[in-house]
């Protein structure tokens, strides 16, 4: 769980900007890759591949409840 934390704080320290506002999408996107490669590197890329196939699911499943939440008058 330290790890995990960790990686998480380190995210959020690289997508901070000084001023507050939101992270240019290079920077989000080489935030992501640092914190997938320590995952990766703790857990393996089973465990990263399974975790990210479910994220994207999941992501699909919110996708289309919203479409069908807009779609109905």
């Amino acid at each position: 769980m330290r790890a995990l934390d960790r990686i998480a704080r380190e995210f959020n320290a690289n997508i901070t900007t000084p001023d507050g506002s939101p992270p240019s999408p290079e920077v989000w996107r080489e935030a992501k890759e640092i914190a997938d490669r320590r995952y990766i590197t703790l857990f393996g890329f089973r465990k990263y591949n399974e975790i990210s196939i479910a994220a994207a699911r999941e992501a699909l499943k919110e996708k289309k409840a919203a479409q069908a939440a807009t779609a109905q008058p």
